[in-house]
């Protein structure tokens, strides 16, 4: 038992760094390519892959990091240099297009990205939302109307990679 756990450990090690990898160098690309085009980037410590602060949210992580390839597992957030992506079960995901990036605090921002969702054919919708970072989880704000009175919703999610 011992040695299978130890085994499923340095699996799990091997994937982390293969995925911390990928995303480096594809934040590499996507980071000179935004740059030299003068685009709006997200902040650094929202980057990378985040899922949901729960058990089912852990469980997805593992089965991220178990796929070894970087597929498409619903539930993630992926935070890249310009846009980020809500994964949702069959390939409908939301793109957000980040266009405004205000720092509120050293860890909390406030955004607007146009949002592309499923089947990407209609006209692209501003949202208004803020993140920030606490204790290793990313906190997404976003206002929403209640009864008539405006008030804000916040998720909470934890970095997987």
């Amino acid at each position: 038992m011992a040695g299978t756990r130890k085994n499923l450990m340095k699996i799990l090690k091997s994937l982390f760094v293969r995925s911390a990898l990928l995303v480096a160098s594809l934040s590499a690309v996507t980071l000179s390519t935004a740059l030299a085009a003068g685009k709006v980037l997200t902040p650094t410590p929202l980057r990378g892959i985040w899922f949901e602060d729960s058990d089912m949210g852990q469980h997805l992580c593992l089965t991220y990091k178990l796929r070894q390839n970087g597929e498409h597992v619903p539930g993630a957030i992926v935070v890249s240099d310009v846009q980020i992506m809500k994964l949702r079960e069959a390939h409908e995901d939301e793109i957000l297009f980040v266009t405004k990036v205000e720092p509120a605090t050293a860890a909390a921002w406030r955004m607007q990205a146009l949002s592309d969702v499923f089947p990407y054919e209609a006209a692209k919708e501003l949202k208004s939302f803020g993140l920030s970072t606490r204790n290793g989880k990313l906190y997404w704000s976003t206002p929403v109307v209640v009864d008539g009175k405006d008030t804000m919703n916040t998720d909470v999610f934890v970095r997987c990679i």
